[in-house]
C-alpha cells in the first residue's frame, strides 16, 4: 500500500492541500519567525504528518529554503508529496512505544515487538522495521512515542 501512496502522493496532495485549516500550532519550534500553519481535512488525513503542522519540516535547512523561496503552499506539497509521503496513513497502523529506538534496551523491543533491518543491495539500502516518532501532539499516545512500519529504499553512502 505504501507503494502506490508513494506513487499517487504527488499527484493528490496538491488536490488535499487546497482544503488545508489554518490552527494554532501548540509546539511551535519557530517561535524566532512568524509561521502560518495548517492541517490537512480530516478525510485527507492519511496523507498529513499526525506529528507536524504544514508546512512542516522547517528545521530542517532544506524545507526552510524552499519555505522561504516559495511559500506554504508549495513547501507543504514537497513535505507531503515528497518527503513524508502517506505518514498519515503509517500512523494508522503504527503503535505505542516506550522511547525512541536508539533509547530502548533489547528486553524493551522485544517486549514491544519493534526491530529495524538494513540491507545493503548494491548502491542501495533496505530499511524495513519500525521507525518512532514523538506524538508532540498526543495524536495517538499520552507517553509522547509511536512506532510506526518503515519500509524505505535510499541510496547507500558510498564508505
Amino acid at each position: 500500500m505504501n507503494f502506490i501512496i508513494r506513487l499517487l502522493a504527488p499527484f493528490l496532495v496538491p488536490f488535499a492541500l487546497i482544503f488545508m485549516v489554518p490552527v494554532e500550532d501548540k509546539i511551535n519550534p519557530y517561535k524566532q519567525r512568524v509561521v502560518k500553519r495548517y492541517r490537512l481535512p480530516k478525510w485527507a488525513s492519511w496523507l498529513d504528518t499526525p506529528d507536524q503542522t504544514l508546512p512542516g519540516g522547517l528545521y530542517e535547512g532544506a524545507m526552510l529554503s524552499i519555505y522561504r523561496r516559495y511559500g506554504n503552499f508549495i513547501t507543504a506539497w514537497v513535505w507531503l508529496g515528497f518527503r513524508n509521503t502517506g505518514f498519515g496513513y503509517a500512523w494508522k497502523t503504527g503503535k505505542p512505544a516506550s522511547n525512541y529506538f536508539a533509547l530502548l534496551t533489547d528486553k524493551e523491543k522485544i517486549d514491544q515487538g519493534l526491530w529495524q533491518k538494513e540491507r545493503k543491495i548494491g548502491f542501495l539500502k533496505l530499511l524495513t522495521g519500525w521507525s518512532i516518532y514523538r506524538d508532540w501532539y498526543s495524536v495517538k499516545t499520552k507517553n509522547g512515542f509511536w512506532a510506526v512500519p518503515r519500509f524505505s529504499i535510499r541510496l547507500a553512502k558510498q564508505d
